[in-house]
């Protein structure tokens, strides 16, 4: 990829007007924000990851890092490479047996799992300069803006106390 890539932070799950998840990515350097639209499953994946919750039962995101780590397979970084037609779309970076190996998957899938194993999280220049928004006015300043971080975290987890998460 011959793109500049820009680090970013994992911020925190929201829910848009239309109470879909999205998965806010801040990248602290250059005061932007990217929201990427994703699932339930993934959004509360990522979520209670952040907040370190635990569910008693590993969720699929908790199999792919355990499985990665007992292969001795490390993930490098997943970047969010590029937007077409509105989808987003991202590649891990994998380090098999010295060998660096890239796999495509959703950015929510990436995510999720790059948490999990303390991976970097990356977004081309391309799709930051498309999609990105400028942080300030948006009242995302980091962990430390305590009210609205409370407001977003009850009003997420309203929503999960409405979905039935257990297996059958």
């Amino acid at each position: 990829m011959d793109q500049e890539l820009i680090e970013v932070r994992v911020d925190r799950i929201v829910l848009s007007s239309d109470r879909k998840p999205l998965v806010v990515l801040t990248d602290q350097r250059h005061g932007r924000v990217l929201t990427i639209p994703i699932g339930m499953a993934e959004a509360t994946a990522i979520h209670f990851e952040l907040e370190s919750q635990k569910f008693p039962r590993p969720l699929t995101h908790d199999l792919i890092a355990s499985v990665m780590r007992g292969l001795d397979v490390a993930l490098d970084r997943v970047v969010v490479t590029e937007i077409r037609d509105g989808t987003f779309y991202a590649e891990m970076s994998l380090r098999v047996d010295g060998q660096t190996r890239i796999v495509d998957a959703r950015p929510s899938d990436a995510i999720a799992v790059a948490i999990r194993m303390g991976a970097g999280v990356y977004v081309s220049s391309a799709v930051m300069e498309e999609a990105s928004l400028p942080a300030e006015g948006l009242g995302i300043r980091g962990p430390e803006d305590s009210d609205e971080r409370q407001r977003e975290l009850r009003q997420f987890r309203d929503l999960l106390l409405d979905l039935d998460l257990h297996d059958d």
